[in-house]
């Protein structure tokens, strides 16, 4: 099945459109994994998220060479 409600049956229609035209088909199904969005991965993109809001992450560069 590609989704229990209607919400999620269209999101996963939209991935499967957006697949279908990067590899230049007229048609493709969906596919879990190649589906981004997963609970893990949106759950990790919440806590960067927080951790940015707070100030908790930062850039640092390494210019040392060889």
């Amino acid at each position: 099945m590609h989704g229990d409600d209607p919400s999620t049956l269209m999101q996963r229609a939209d991935i499967a459109m957006y697949a279908a035209k990067k590899q230049g088909k007229d048609i493709l199904a969906y596919d879990p994994g190649a589906d981004r969005r997963t609970p893990e991965r949106l759950a990790m993109l919440g806590e960067l998220r927080r951790g940015l809001d707070r100030g908790e992450l930062f850039w640092s560069t390494n210019s040392r060479s060889a």
